[in-house]
């Protein structure tokens, strides 16, 4: 399953949490998407594994 997560600030980004339905996390993406993720499984038990997609610090 694939959800997208929308834009604005993490609590905004973690309205996916209902249709996650206790499958483990994988998040792709930059930090917010990242941090989306983090708060879901952590509010729920779930494993979650994140992927990065942008370089921190890059100009």
């Amino acid at each position: 399953m694939i959800l997208h997560v929308p834009h604005g600030a993490v609590p905004e980004a973690a309205a996916v949490q209902p249709e996650v339905g206790g499958l483990p996390v994988v998040a792709l993406g930059d930090g917010r998407v990242i941090d989306a993720a983090k708060a879901v499984s952590a509010a729920d038990g779930l494993s979650c594994a994140a992927i990065p997609t942008t370089l921190p610090g890059r100009r």
